[in-house]
């Protein structure tokens, strides 16, 4: 089995912890996909250089576009124009052959190999292409959407804001598929940029395309994008593992002291080094003599508080039922 294939297995195993945990909160979880989004978003700008926040605004209309209309060839042919309209002013794939730099892929080993995207008269076909891969080819969802990303860079279809573009399509790809976004920091844009020219070279050189076998360089840049998914991931399912949320409803005692003392007693238990922390607060509005509720959030898991309370019911006398907190 492959590297890339034990990435995969990993990120669709710990997903799938993710998507079914009883104790994970579906607010959490929303919220953390949105900053991964977010951090994807200002990374973005960041490898090429971008920082105002007029770019950002661009990028994320672009995306709002891309989620409000789905991925087809009519919204493909806006997103230049969203993206970067000062140099995309019209609503359409670029209309002339590229002839400046930053439509040229320099190759990072030799400094004199180039790859040139497609002439004008070709973008409209590669995208078609494109959409025909992404709605018809059963790979995995991580490897069809790096595929999206890179065919972006090839085709490179508009004047100027394909790298972001084609991030951009890629985490909607994964998006749509369940999956976090991909997260590549402006710390490794050498790294990430000398891998899409050597994929883009063998792409162009062996005349490979997505509905084909894959050469070495493609599979590395599947695999950088496949960590970065994992990376995403584990980042998930940490925060949601620290955010798990209770409520002990302690029945029919008469003393609001006690409540304070189990409190305490649970947030002293879970002090362990692997843990961040747990909160365990008393809710006042239920802070009576008919009984009270004690609110836990942290990383801490519901067998851990039932074993807590077990081990104190008889010597406090207490009753009390445990609730898991959705949103």
């Amino acid at each position: 089995m492959s590297h890339m294939d034990n990435i995969l297995r990993e990120v669709d195993r710990i997903l799938g912890v993710v998507n079914t945990h009883p104790e994970f909160s579906h607010c959490v979880d929303k919220e953390k996909r949105l900053a991964l989004k977010e951090d994807a978003r200002k990374y973005s700008l960041k490898i090429e250089g971008i920082e105002n926040s007029g770019a950002y605004s661009h990028l994320k209309n672009t995306e709002d576009c891309l989620y409000q209309q789905g991925l087809g060839i009519s919204t493909l042919t806006l997103l230049g124009n969203l993206i970067d309209p000062g140099v995309n002013p019209e609503k359409r794939f670029r209309n002339v052959d590229p002839a400046h730099p930053d439509q040229v892929v320099e190759i990072a080993d030799t400094g004199s190999l180039k790859v040139h995207p497609p002439v004008a008269r070709e973008v409209i076909g590669g995208m078609m292409n494109l959409i025909d891969y992404l709605d018809l080819i059963d790979d995995h969802p991580i490897i069809r959407a790096s595929e999206a990303h890179l065919e972006i860079a090839r085709i490179h279809p508009y004047g100027g804001g394909n790298g972001r573009a084609a991030r951009l399509i890629q985490n909607y790809c994964l998006d749509e598929r369940g999956y976090p976004v991909a997260v590549i920091s402006s710390n490794e844009r050498s790294f990430y940029q000398s891998l899409i020219q050597n994929a883009l070279e063998e792409r162009v050189s062996e005349k490979s395309s997505p509905f084909s076998d894959k050469g070495k360089n493609v599979m590395l840049f599947h695999e950088f994008i496949a960590s970065r998914v994992l990376n995403s991931v584990v980042d998930l399912q940490r925060e949601l593992s620290e955010k798990r949320a209770f409520m002990i409803d302690l029945k029919g005692h008469y003393d609001p002291g006690l409540a304070y003392t189990i409190a305490q007693i649970i947030r002293n238990h879970s002090r362990f080094p692997r843990r961040k922390g747990v909160k365990a607060n008393i809710d006042k509005k239920t802070n009576g003599k008919k009984g009270t509720s004690i609110k836990i959030i942290g990383d801490i898991g519901r067998k851990d508080v039932e074993n807590l309370l077990e081990s104190l019911s008889d010597r406090y006398r207490i009753k009390y039922e445990i609730k898991t907190l959705g949103c």
